[in-house]
């Protein structure tokens, strides 16, 4: 027989979460500084656009969520990769929203790791096939 749950306070212990310290300095606007948050760029990582959802360090108090700005400049190709994956990203949205199998093939070809043409259009169709019963109806246009 399974026992039910017992609250036992010394097993009780820190998440590590941001939110509470987040939502504490917020309020109290006390200043922390936080290593990963993702917020959209606005100039926080040079010639990345600033729409672009990046992950890097912020700066927490009762004004809000503001993100450090890199003090280095990233390597060309590290800037060419990013901007590789947020593409994909916005043509797998993109994808979903237009109910379109082309742009989610332009999407899966932007990859380097992708397969060829034919396969990816195959791939998608059996994709689509496979599950039907969850993803929304996309068609080649």
């Amino acid at each position: 027989m399974e026992e039910a749950y017992i609250f036992d306070k010394e097993k009780v212990n820190r998440s590590n979460e941001y939110a509470i310290p987040i939502i504490e300095a917020i309020f109290f606007d006390d200043e922390i500084e936080l290593n990963a948050v993702n917020l959209p760029n606005h100039g926080a990582i040079k010639r990345l656009p600033d729409d672009m959802v990046v992950e890097t360090q912020a700066i927490v108090n009762g004004s809000g969520i503001t993100l450090k700005p890199m003090t280095v400049e990233l390597p060309t190709a590290v800037i060419g990769t990013i901007h590789i994956q947020g593409s994909i990203h916005k043509l797998l949205l993109e994808a979903f929203v237009e109910q379109s199998k082309t742009k989610l093939l332009q999407a899966i070809l932007l990859d380097p790791q992708s397969p060829t043409y034919y396969q990816a259009c195959a791939m998608i169709d059996e994709m689509c096939e496979m599950q039907k019963d969850i993803l929304p109806k996309l068609e080649w246009k």
